[in-house]
């Protein structure tokens, strides 16, 4: 059974290195349009219908799946557990703020992938915790060919969920661009394949 994980097109703090987590909740810009667009371009040449598409509540993975649903007919569901793992202070701030803010704090927080949490926001425990049961529900009602989209580390999350993994360098294998697509193996447990777009 494949599961399909979709990061999100790209967004103006995306571009600018600009820390963007659970709060903010910013539009795509044009080349994440295109990137999104390329999301669709990529399931229906390779024939990959989605049989359901869930999708953080954020705008961002809200428009990316929209653009893939729309070529069929797919309503998008729009899952509150798939916000992404919140940033607390680091919310906003680019990491050349964080870093002259918090210094060696913010450089171990990089170092941990999400392990470690920021003043006042989630680790990767945390987030896992908050959205596992609710991952498992919607892999178990779909089945092969469910599209998730969403958001660096809560993609993050969900992986290290499945597999049961939280070692900080499969965490960092874990991660994903704004233009990939994570062909996840749900039986064995790993990342299968990599999907690098256009866009």
């Amino acid at each position: 059974m494949l599961i399909y994980f979709v990061r999100h097109g790209q967004t103006d703090w995306n571009k600018t290195f600009r820390w963007q987590g659970a709060v903010a909740d910013n539009e795509l810009n044009e080349t994440g349009r295109s990137q999104a667009l390329a999301v669709r371009d990529w399931f229906v040449n390779n024939d990959k219908p989605p049989v359901g598409i869930v999708s953080s509540p954020l705008k961002r993975a809200v428009a990316t799946a929209e653009i893939l649903a729309a070529s069929y007919g797919l309503p998008v569901l729009r899952e509150p557990a798939f916000k992404e793992v919140g940033l607390g202070e680091f919310e906003g701030k680019t990491s050349q703020q964080l870093k002259d803010t918090y210094g060696e704090r913010f450089d171990q927080w990089l170092e941990s992938f999400h392990l470690l949490a920021p003043p006042g926001g989630e680790n990767i425990e945390q987030a896992i915790a908050r959205m596992q049961e609710v991952l498992l529900g919607h892999i178990h009602a779909y089945g092969d060919g469910l599209v998730i989209v969403a958001h660096q580390a809560i993609l993050m999350a969900m992986k290290a969920a499945l597999s049961g993994d939280l070692g900080p360098a499969t965490l960092a294998s874990y991660k994903q661009g704004n233009n990939e697509i994570a062909l996840w193996d749900y039986e064995r447990a790993c990342i299968r394949d990599r999907i690098y777009i256009g866009g």
